[in-house]
Parts: C-alpha cells; sequence; structure tokens
C-alpha cells in the first residue's frame, strides 16, 4: 500500500541524515592496534588487499547500513526502508547474527557491531581482510567498479533529480518495475564474452552504414545497389551493337537473374543475432517506450546489479576463503591470544555450524578449501590416486606433493561457486562428511537420508547455484511477429516456471517494452508453451520447439 511505502521510505531518509554521525565511529585506539597487528598477520599469509577502512557501529546503526547495502548514498526508495524494518525485527528477535559488513571498494569499507568481545573483533577483522583479498584476486570481481561509493552517490543524484523533475510516484513506480527485472542479466559475462561489435559485417545487411567498405563511406551506397537489382541494371549484360540488347538482355533473362540475385541473398539478420542473455541490455538498446529518464534509471538498476552480481556467483567460496583465513590467523598465528581462545572456539563453532534445510557458505567454503590443501599437499589427485581402488591406500595416499597453499590461492583466483563445487566437491569429500540430501518425516517429523549418492548430491548443489536457481531467460527476437513484439526464450532444464512470477515479470517486461511480450518455455511433460502478455491481459498458448 501507499502507506507502507511512504513508512518505508521514510526509515532510508533518516538514514541519510545520520550517516555522517556513523561515519565518525571511528577505531578506538586499542581496536586500531589490534588491526595493526592483524593487518601485518594477513600480509604474512600471503594475503593481498586493499587498504581497509573500519568503521563500529551500534545495533541500530549496522541494521541501517545493512540494509542500504553498506552504501553511504543511495537513491531513494521504500525497499531499504523496508528491509531495515525487517532487520530491527529478525535480529532484534535473536533470530540469526551479523558481525561484520565489507564493501568491494578501493579502498575497502568495512563495518563491524561494536556488541562484540575484543576476541569476536580481532576474529572480524581477519575475516575482513580476506574478504578484501577476495575482492581484489577473484576474476569475478575483475571488471567491478573499485569507486562503487562514488558511483552509488551520482546514482542517487541522477535518481533524485528525477523524482523531482517528473515526480516521486511515477519514477517509484518505474523502479519497482526495474527492480523485480534485474536479474535479467549475464551473470556470465565477465567468464564468457558474448556480444560482438555491431560494425557492419556484410554487403546485404550494412544498413547504409557510413562506415561500410561496401557503402564506400556513401550513405546511398547501398541504395543505389538495391535499385540496380530491382530494375535488372546490376545483371544486364553488355552488348557491342545497341540493337541486340533486347535479343540478349531479354525481360525473362533479366527476371530469372534477379530471382536468382534474391535467392542466394542471404535472409537479414534477426535482432539479436543469437539468443541474448542480457534482457536489460536488449531493451536499453532496442525499446521504442522509454524515455530518456527511463532509459537512465534502467541503466543504474542494471550497472548495480553487474556490481552485485559477483558477490553471488562466489558466496560459498568468499565466506570460505574469509572463514579459513580467519581460523588460521587466530589460532595457528595466535590472534586469539591465551584468554580468548575458549570464546573464539564457542563462536566460531557456532558460525560453521550445519544444517539439514539450507547451505551454510562459511562452513562448505571452508571444508572445501581445507580439502583442497590437504590434497595437493598429498598429492591425492590425478589419474594416478583416482584409478587407485583400494580404501586404505586411498586413506594413507601421501606423495609429499606440498603444494596445497599454491592451490588453494590458484583457486580463490580463477573460480565461482559453481566451478568450485563442480570441481572440488569430490565423492570423497561428499561421503566422509555426510553431505547427503534430508526429507522430513511427516510421521515422526523427523528429517532422515533420502538419497546418498554423491553425484545425485553434487547435482542438487548445483542446481541451486546455476542463476541462482531462477530459471535462464535470454531474449530471441525483438521484431516478433514483424509487429516489433518481444520474444523471450526459457532456457528449460527440466523446470517449469512459476506462472505467477511469469505473468509479473510479463507485465513489468511490458512496461519498458511498451508491446506484446511472450516467454517461450514448455510444459512439464516436455511440449512447447508461449506465456504472452498484450498490456490488458495474458494469454497460454501452444508453441512449436525453439
Amino acid at each position: 500500500s501507499i502507506a507502507w511505502r511512504r513508512r518505508y521510505l521514510s526509515y532510508n531518509k533518516r538514514f541519510f541524515r545520520d550517516w555522517k554521525m556513523i561515519l565518525k565511529n571511528y577505531l578506538t585506539k586499542e581496536q586500531n592496534e589490534a588491526r595493526k597487528k592483524i593487518e601485518e598477520v594477513a600480509k604474512e599469509c600471503g594475503l593481498d588487499f586493499f587498504k581497509t577502512h573500519f568503521f563500529m557501529l551500534d545495533f541500530d546503526q549496522f541494521n541501517r547500513v545493512i540494509a542500504n547495502s553498506g552504501f553511504p548514498v543511495r537513491y531513494n526508495h521504500w525497499k531499504f526502508g523496508m528491509e531495515y524494518n525487517q532487520l530491527n525485527k529478525q535480529l532484534g528477535h535473536g533470530f540469526g547474527r551479523v558481525y561484520e559488513l565489507v564493501i568491494n571498494n578501493n579502498p575497502a569499507i568495512a563495518y563491524v557491531s561494536d556488541t562484540i568481545v575484543p576476541v569476536h573483533q580481532r576474529t572480524i577483522m581477519a575475516h575482513v581482510f580476506a574478504h578484501v583479498d577476495f575482492f581484489k584476486n577473484n576474476y569475478a570481481f575483475k571488471e567491478t567498479n573499485k569507486n562503487m561509493i562514488n558511483v552509488m552517490a551520482n546514482h542517487a543524484n541522477t535518481i533524485n533529480k528525477y523524482i523531482k523533475t517528473v515526480g516521486e510516484e511515477k519514477v517509484e513506480k518505474f523502479i519497482d518495475a526495474c527492480l523485480s527485472l534485474e536479474n535479467l542479466i549475464d551473470s556470465e559475462s565477465v567468464r564468457i564474452k558474448r556480444r560482438h561489435d555491431k560494425a557492419c559485417e556484410e554487403e546485404d545487411n550494412c544498413e547504409n552504414d557510413p562506415n561500410c567498405a561496401s557503402c564506400q563511406g556513401c550513405s546511398s551506397g547501398c541504395e543505389e545497389k538495391d535499385k540496380k537489382i530491382s530494375t535488372g541494371e546490376e545483371f544486364r549484360m553488355k552488348t557491342k551493337y545497341p540493337y541486340m540488347d533486347d535479343f540478349i538482355n531479354t525481360p525473362e533473362f533479366l527476371e530469372s537473374q534477379r530471382k536468382k540475385i534474391q535467392d542466394e541473398k542471404p535472409k537479414k539478420k534477426t535482432n539479436p543475432p543469437e539468443p541474448e542473455r542480457d534482457v536489460l541490455l536488449f531493451i536499453l538498446e532496442n525499446s521504442e517506450k522509454l524515455t530518456k529518464w527511463q532509459k537512465d534509471v534502467l541503466s543504474i538498476i542494471r550497472d548495480e546489479s553487474y556490481y552485485f552480481n559477483p558477490i553471488g556467483v562466489t558466496k560459498i567460496m568468499n565466506e570460505g576463503w574469509a572463514s579459513y583465513w580467519h581460523d588460521y590467523m587466530m589460532t595457528e598465528k595466535g590472534l586469539a591470544e591465551d584468554d580468548g581462545i575458549v570464546e573464539y572456539a564457542i563462536s566460531n563453532a557456532g558460525i560453521l555450524r550445519t544444517n539439514k534445510t539450507r547451505i551454510n557458505p562459511y562452513q562448505l567454503g571452508i571444508e572445501l578449501f581445507r580439502d583442497i590443501k590437504d590434497r595437493w599437499d598429498k598429492g591425492k589427485h590425478g589419474n594416478e590416486y583416482e584409478n587407485e581402488k583400494n580404501f586404505q591406500r586411498r586413506k594413507k595416499w601421501n606423495t609429499q606433493e606440498g603444494k596445497g597453499l599454491e592451490k588453494i590461492f590458484e583457486v580463490r583466483k580463477t573460480r565461482n561457486d559453481l566451478e568450485f563445487i563442480r570441481e572440488f566437491m569430490t565423492d570423497d569429500f561428499i561421503r566422509e562428511r555426510m553431505l547427503y540430501t534430508f526429507k522430513l518425516d511427516p510421521k515422526d517429523e523427523w528429517y532422515k537420508i533420502a538419497n546418498k549418492d554423491p553425484a545425485h548430491v553434487r547435482n542438487i548443489f548445483l542446481n541451486q547455484l546455476t542463476n541462482f536457481g531462477e530459471p535462464v531467460i535470454k531474449v530471441l527476437d525483438g521484431n516478433y511477429r514483424n509487429g516489433k513484439e518481444l520474444l523471450l526464450m526459457h532456457s528449460f532444464e527440466g523446470r517449469i516456471l512459476d506462472v505467477i512470477k511469469t505473468r509479473k515479470t510479463l507485465e513489468n517486461l511490458f512496461t519498458l517494452w511498451g508491446r506484446t511480450v511472450y516467454i517461450h518455455s514448455k510444459k512439464s511433460n516436455g511440449n512447447p508453451i508461449l506465456h504472452a502478455f498484450n498490456g490488458l491481459e495474458h494469454k497460454t498458448l501452444e508453441a512449436k520447439n525453439k
């Protein structure tokens, strides 16, 4: 309703007013001394990170920062206030704990809860330095803007300007539509370059491009050639005597040559030339409905979505890496100190506890990194090891290879969660840690093992991680049925689309496109289906396979 939107928006505006006060929450002298020591130890361990600023925040300030994704200035929108309100209730009643938040920026910004004891603060600082090392070195963050704090502020200024000139309600509703589609980007774009330059590749598709070699820089070049083809001049045979022309270049001959040229002429490329994963980019470049201010707002939402995307695709690795190093520094390097080791052990056990209903990225990530280090230290990889079937020999296998540390740094740099799980969650790893699938038995209301097969368990993880478990949607045609309608394709992998969510998505896409929008998918039996929305009503149509 309008009332709760206004209330949440007021929370967000109040956050901005209090931000200067939050920035004054520097470390105490004792905390700063601890930070310096931890920073030295982290560098000795081989971690390579940006300069990092720490701020200690109370409960309310911390919740506001989390709701705002840690950025000092964001555009005004009710969703930030709603998240703050939910965090206050959730954390205030003891459902979950959040100790830190780190911003991928240069310099990095880290917020730490001031409600924790000194040994926990040292743990968090060690954890933070490992996070920043990951931000700086992992491939997925290579293209992210390291000055995002200022970029976010510029985004806020742009949107707030449009709120004043266009109207708050109009801008807010448009942002709502954009935010509901913010995941329709190419989450693999850092790893896979799909787009090609739009330079003219074929004479017949140059569309009078002044840079086209066939047009020789003349905007009328292709026009002239098309005219010659249509009249037959392009393939009229030259004759020595004019009177022979009527006998050689007969109407039948010219028509047959013209038809031959047309038949051989390659079909005009569709737009896009191949399925486009970045739906928002395609809409930005091709929508005839969007005004300048709407394109600016959509571009902002898309840019911010790309900034946050690497955090999502490396969640397990990032938290596992940070947990691995904070544990190593607190125990092996003695940062917990004698008077804090018990308190640290209790707290760390809580962070790394297992859960039968969902993935704990801290626990899974640290276990995988530990396993990788152990395997490469002992040479427990490669064909010789994999071909060994004797359980006892595999268990005692140790070639003294000693390359575990080198390997985990390489993995930290070159993998994302999907590759991390696919490559390093081995059958042995799954069996040793009993990573089985469970289901709730309705008779005794207790979780029981449903499947122990390592391949099945691994596929469960991979399905949850592929596109964050959401359907992969691509643009198939921006001129569907020759009516400038938008045709999207769902990459069907056995899971059908949720009808309610699909219809809401179509409505918001229609807001951005302005004409009928279709999504091609499949039913549970594999038969093709077409979901459509024309601005007035939804339709479900039978379709052909794509």
